[in-house]
């Protein structure tokens, strides 16, 4: 019964690992709605596969077992990973990504990287136990030689991601490995008691190579760095606002937008906070992102939580589960893992390995986390709307009427989600329903950041002669994205419209639009700046 118990968790825990083979996100696009559909599936037979095993298995050997699987599953899983980048790098396998040669089956390079990240210390930690084993087995020395393969796969790939975030949690994370089995700080603390200036040394070495290593990741993408540290002011100042309930589940674009918005309404601002300012759909910190969705306690909460895995990891000498925890932690500061099916159930997954006992209080952990995934995340008709919108955006360009027709068949099931009812709206709008589209838009700008939809809203008043509304939410725009060309073309034209006639603002919004620097040139503003020079 015991190796029964062990093929059905094995069998169970497996389609988890490799949801990424059988949903690739770089097929699927960036909307993984599939991917977390097949989570919770994938989850709820997990769940009873362990309920059996928990119950079947000795002991001691459950969670054991339960550690190897989730460790080889995601190794070998890592393995394919890096692979399949390899043979995209020299061209034999296409990228999933327009700019980027490697991402994987991710749609991204980021995510990509991430999940190598998580391979370092998990490998390193297996290779450094079996290289203690004097007297190997065939199976072990061919698992010694496969973990130095995928290492050196892993060190080969992972800077073709360029993701500093991803290189920043393989190195420490690895350090931490090391550490562990080597005990370096036992080490300075003998060179300490035999005499400091080695120790201080060391030290000094140590910092002027980190300060030497933090120079270069910031200039070798110095843009995305201020831009990221320009995103992580502004989600701070909305924490500020609310730090102990934040502002709800599913809040965070329209948030940053306001707080955006607010911010550059103030002109305290410097010319390059202008320049890096962008569009975001996530925090790329999932720990301000937390705070701001569900508050401060929660994200205490949170990290209390992964401190308690590691802390308990380490007691049961569980060093290269632990290493790979805090591979995610450090990566979660600059990205965003907890929104990818794959990373997430990877993640959890790794928690779990690193408490995991045979008692009740895991079970039931176990029973209700794996829980939240299915009632969470299982939503068919939901995934099949899904499916019907890409199949009827084929209507979008050429017949508005027939793709109005499929968008308010989806609406009620795709009311949700801010990519379909911006294209509702803007179908609405080409369709001249433009108190509709108004309506559908609003409920769109809850739950984006795309400077569009303001611009859109504004279009709708304006062919209503409703100049005010259109005035408010054209400069709505310009507050949040002060480097976009399009908002302050759209106020020049406004203001060109003979019942709203304004000389003094029109040639104000005319000067912005043929002189201001645009963040990205292309032919349209030089098409915006020769109809602007007509207006008068």
């Amino acid at each position: 019964m015991n190796n029964v118990g062990k093929i059905v968790l094995l069998t169970s825990l497996l389609p988890i690992i490799g949801i990424e083979y059988i949903l690739p996100s770089g097929i699927i696009g960036g909307d993984l709605i599939e991917q977390w559909n097949y989570v919770a599936i994938a989850s709820l037979i997990s769940l009873i596969a362990f309920i059996f095993y928990f119950y079947f298995s000795g002991k001691e050997d459950c969670f054991h077992f339960l550690g190897n699987v989730i460790i080889w599953g995601i190794i070998i899983s890592i393995s394919i990973e890096a692979i399949w980048g390899l043979l995209q790098l020299y061209g034999y396998l296409p990228s999933f990504h327009s700019v980027f040669k490697v991402t994987g089956t991710f749609f991204n390079p980021a995510p990509y990287s991430g999940y190598l990240a998580l391979g370092g210390p998990l490998c390193l930690n297996e290779l450094l136990v079996l290289r203690k084993e004097k007297n190997k087995s065939f199976l072990k020395l061919y698992s010694y030689c496969f973990l130095i393969f995928v290492l050196l796969l892993i060190v080969v790939v992972l800077p073709c991601g360029m993701s500093r975030s991803a290189w920043i949690s393989t190195i420490f994370s690895s350090l931490f490995v090391l550490e562990m089995h080597y005990s370096f700080y036992s080490s300075l603390k003998n060179v300490w008691l035999k005499g400091p200036n080695k120790v201080f040394c060391l030290i000094l070495v140590a910092l002027i190579l980190l300060l030497c290593i933090g120079g270069y990741l910031f200039f070798l993408k110095k843009d995305s760095a201020l831009g990221r540290l320009f995103m992580w002011k502004i989600e701070c100042r909305a924490i500020a606002q609310k730090p102990l309930l934040g502002y709800g589940a599913n809040s965070f674009a329209h948030t940053y937008k306001i707080t955006q918005e607010d911010y550059f309404s103030s002109e305290l601002f410097s010319e390059e906070e202008e320049f890096v300012a962008g569009v975001v759909k996530y925090a790329f910190n999932e720990y301000f992102q937390m705070a701001i969705e569900y508050g401060l306690p929660v994200l205490f909460l949170y990290i209390g939580f992964c401190v308690y895995g590691v802390y308990i990891g380490i007691k049961n000498k569980r060093y290269g589960i632990c290493g790979g925890i805090i591979s995610f932690m450090i990566f979660s500061f600059s990205s965003y893992p907890l929104h990818l099916p794959v990373l997430f159930s990877s993640f959890l997954l790794l928690l779990l390995a690193a408490i995991a006992k045979h008692d009740k209080a895991f079970l039931w952990l176990y029973v209700f986390l794996f829980s939240s995934l299915v009632f969470l995340n299982y939503k068919p008709y939901e995934s099949e709307a899904y499916n019907h919108w890409r199949r009827s955006e084929i209507y979008w360009v050429n017949d508005g009427r027939q793709a109005l027709i499929e968008y308010e068949k989806l609406y009620p099931l795709l009311g949700n989600n801010a990519s379909f009812l911006f294209k509702y709206g803007f179908c609405l709008y080409r369709n001249k329903r433009y108190e509709e589209a108004i309506e559908c838009l609003k409920e769109a700008e809850l739950l984006s950041c795309d400077p569009m939809i303001l611009n859109v809203i504004g279009r709708c008043y304006q062919l209503q002669h409703k100049y005010e509304e259109a005035e408010y939410w054209y400069i709505r725009s310009t507050h949040f994205l002060p480097n976009r060309i399009y908002p302050y073309y759209l106020l020049a034209k406004l203001y060109a419209e003979p019942d709203y006639y304004n000389s003094t603002e029109l040639n104000r919004m005319k000067d912005i639009v043929l002189f201001k620097e645009p963040k990205v040139y292309s032919k349209a503003i030089e098409e915006m700046r020769e109809e602007i020079q007509r207006l008068k």
